[in-house]
């Protein structure tokens, strides 16, 4: 078992080695890490030099952008097309119409959207991915977020991946 740096020369170009091209023993020595996991101390230095082992949130779409997607289907560009031209013809009958199809093809798409932003960011915030890891020469268990650079993991059938990972 290699001996443990508490100051770790590890950086982000580090963890862009090919590591699929580096033995299991060579990987844990390029991350300064060993078989029986990191300590705790170097666990949380890490998490504090690398951050949270989560995917960045997507950014939310403002109500705005959500609008104004809406009228750029094709299908709808063509009724406002049609509508204008029905104005300049005098047809304001027809034109209410048509902008009345618009209008509501507009909010109805708004509603799904913004409700399908709102259902993703709470689905977010239930969604927990805890892993086995190896810390201070032992098996625990924990929330996937607080996995560093250099941690061992133990996977077994039906678990989910929860960082990319080199397989030793």
């Amino acid at each position: 078992s290699m001996v443990m740096q508490e100051k770790a020369p590890l950086t982000q170009a580090t963890l862009n080695e090919p590591f699929w091209n580096l033995s299991p023993d060579e990987t844990l020595a390029a991350v300064f890490s060993s078989r029986d996991g990191l300590t705790t101390g170097e666990a949380t230095r890490r998490r504090a030099l690398f951050g949270p082992n989560s995917i960045s949130e997507h950014p939310r779409m403002r109500r705005l952008t959500i609008l104004l997607e809406q009228l750029r289907s094709p299908l709808i560009l063509i009724l406002i097309i049609a509508g204008v031209a029905t104005a300049f013809l005098g047809e304001f009958v027809e034109m209410g119409v048509i902008f009345a199809a618009v209008a509501v093809n507009a909010a109805l798409g708004f509603y799904q959207e913004h409700k399908a932003e709102v259902a993703l960011d709470e689905l977010t915030t239930y969604v927990r991915t805890f892993t086995r890891v190896r810390r201070d020469g032992g098996e625990h268990e924990l929330d996937a977020v607080e996995l560093v650079p250099g941690d061992v993991i133990r996977i077994r059938q039906g678990d989910r991946i929860p960082a990319d990972a080199r397989v030793l």
